[in-house]
């Protein structure tokens, strides 16, 4: 992965306002995948390609790309929009977590301290006479682009739905949105129907260009002209009537479309373009003469030169940036992914494996490694193993109890595999089944733990389970016994005592019959414990940050820090203790640890 650790004036004064011991943790790197690209924006010294996993700027002078995330200062790794600023020098980027200004240079990003920042989830982007238009969930903003005034002023009501574009035509702003094509006149949003077509109402995209006026739908492609409206479908040329973008050319008006590629009309002509991409999402008019660029759902960006098309796209990535669970064995690092399969990252290369590679299904929910193989459970509940270059599907014909599994972790030396009212052990040469009544009858097993000769069970409703190695007798420890919440994610031993990761109840410390509560209301950011992971000290991931714990004091991790999100899924130390992965949905992030003191 080429990443460019560029740590910008903006992310240095919000780290600034952290606690001193927050500086300590340092994120190296964030690992994502660029293949969805969400918006394009073309300058003369670079086009920039906006994605769900980050931004990536390409040098037209050189087949250089660079890729930036939020370990560079972005507010958020799913851009959903890209606007030159006011000179070549300055790009706008817009993400679900808020809009940052960039000064464009050559192998650097660098904020624009003439804008100020505006958070929140932004949903669409233009620029129109000297200004920058943006939409923060419903709500609309303008900001003027000049010395004297860099505050965001919100403008009219918000509107009944979220934008997905907003653009500037016959001097007034318009905005599309699911639920129908939108006007701001005066103090109000001005409702629009331009055909009685329910599919007409779901806009994807507007273009202003010379006196027409064009709204991509999911029913076609509408035109103002003269005051009136103008409808083209597949009847009329275009290879798909779900059109989603819109450029405007030399030569006429390039049409992406869902399933058919990219067309384009000129003259009130119609006529797909041969050999474009399908699934286009984006398109812009590259920066010398001849040439488009076309950013499509899931296959990167592509490059029309004039005369054939190529791919622009990260070669060296994970398969996917939803990352639910990491392994490592040695140097190699297992990632699992939500919806793409499992990534190994191996001598700096990543290699990926789906259901091609014989995984069952791309939807991993669980990973694991252990006795010299991968271990990945799918969201349909099956197990694979990775042993030998080959994944096999691990089933009772195997020496599993069931089929049907709900967790996989290593512990204690072995791999453990949850099932419904039942628990397996691999130790590396076969399977030790436990299926203890009624400790466990109808109860989903999600997570295992190893303390002395004891066995901790955590289950989705029914507490915590106790396998008393010494006397072989199972124990339930449910709320009256000193749990905050029956439903146990996660479990990890840390010096000597047992912590409990709970769906709503917080982190609960059990140590020999003494139980110790950790809430949001005290020390951590959410009630919600998704992982759980340690080595000086203990990780601790939540739906609204990661925590560090040392025995004392707590800190709180978020993006301000450069994670790419505060919802962490996964977590992993790597064997020297040095270095701490963080899964999130939006990318995987390396954490340099603090020196243990």
């Amino acid at each position: 992965m080429r990443h460019f650790a560029i740590i910008t004036a903006l992310l240095a004064v919000l780290a600034a306002s952290l606690p001193l011991a927050a500086s300590t943790l340092q994120v190296e790197a964030v690992y994502t995948t660029t293949r969805q690209v969400t918006s394009l924006a073309v300058t003369d010294q670079a086009v920039w390609v906006g994605t769900t996993g980050g931004c990536l700027r390409w040098d037209p002078q050189a087949p250089v790309g660079y890729k930036y995330t939020t370990a560079d200062g972005l507010p958020g790794n799913h851009v959903t929009g890209i606007i030159p600023g006011p000179s070549n020098a300055t790009v706008i980027i817009a993400t679900t977590h808020g809009i940052a200004a960039c000064r464009d240079r050559r192998g650097g990003l660098r904020p624009w301290q003439g804008m100020s920042v505006l958070a929140g989830r932004a949903t669409a982007l233009t620029r129109a006479d000297g200004e920058v238009y943006a939409c923060i969930g419903r709500q609309t903003y303008v900001l003027q682009l000049s010395p004297e005034a860099g505050e965001w002023v919100a403008l009219g009501p918000p509107l009944v739905a979220e934008p997905r574009c907003l653009a500037w035509h016959d001097g007034g702003l318009w905005a599309g949105t699911g639920n129908g094509l939108f006007r701001l006149e005066g103090d109000r949003w001005q409702p629009l129907v331009h055909s009685e077509n329910p599919l007409a109402a779901n806009v994807n995209a507007l273009l202003a260009s010379g006196d027409d006026f064009y709204v991509a739908t999911v029913g076609g492609l509408f035109r103002l002209l003269e005051g009136h409206w103008h409808h083209y479908t597949t009847a009329d040329g275009l290879p798909d009537s779900h059109i989603t973008a819109l450029a405007a050319g030399a030569d006429g008006i390039y049409l992406g479309t869902f399933g058919g590629g990219l067309a384009t009309l000129a003259e009130d002509a119609i006529a797909a373009v041969a050999g474009s991409p399908a699934y286009v999402s984006t398109v812009a008019v590259g920066p010398s003469p001849g040439t488009l660029w076309v950013g499509t759902q899931h296959h990167g960006a592509w490059l029309w030169d004039g005369q054939s098309w190529s791919r622009q796209v990260e070669r060296n990535e994970p398969p996917g940036s939803n990352i639910t669970g990491i392994a490592i064995n040695g140097s190699e690092l297992w990632v699992g992914t939500f919806e793409h399969g499992v990534g190994l990252l191996r001598d700096s290369s990543w290699r990926a494996f789906g259901s091609a590679s014989g995984l069952g299904s791309d939807w991993i929910n669980h990973l694991a490694y252990g006795h010299g193989r991968a271990w990945a459970r799918t969201s349909a509940g099956e197990l694979f193993s990775y042993h030998h270059g080959t994944w096999q599907q691990v089933t009772k014909r195997s020496g599993l109890l069931k089929d049907w599994t709900s967790s996989v972790q290593a512990a204690g030396g072995n791999i453990w595999v949850g099932t419904w009212g039942a628990l397996s052990k691999f130790d590396g040469k076969k399977w030790h089944n436990f299926a203890p009544k009624p400790a466990l009858t109808g109860q989903v097993v999600t997570s295992v733990a190893v303390l002395d000769r004891d066995i901790w069970v955590g289950t989705a409703k029914a507490g915590l389970c106790r396998y008393d190695g010494q006397a072989r007798t199972w124990q339930a420890y449910t709320l009256g016994s000193g749990l905050t919440d029956t439903w146990v994610t996660c479990l990890e031993v840390w010096r000597g005592c047992l912590w409990i990761g709970t769906f709503s109840g917080g982190l609960c410390k059990y140590e020999k019959g003494n139980w110790e509560h950790f809430r949001a209301a005290d020390v951590l950011p959410g009630d919600r414990i998704n992982c759980l992971a340690h080595g000086d000290r203990l990780y601790v991931g939540t739906l609204e940050g990661l925590c560090s714990y040392d025995g004392r004091t707590w800190q709180t991790y978020g993006r301000e820090a450069g994670l790419p999100s505060e919802v962490i899924q996964s977590l992993q130390l790597s064997s020297d203790g040095a270095t701490l992965w963080v899964g999130t949905p939006a990318g995987l992030a390396r954490v340099s640890l603090p020196l243990a003191r």
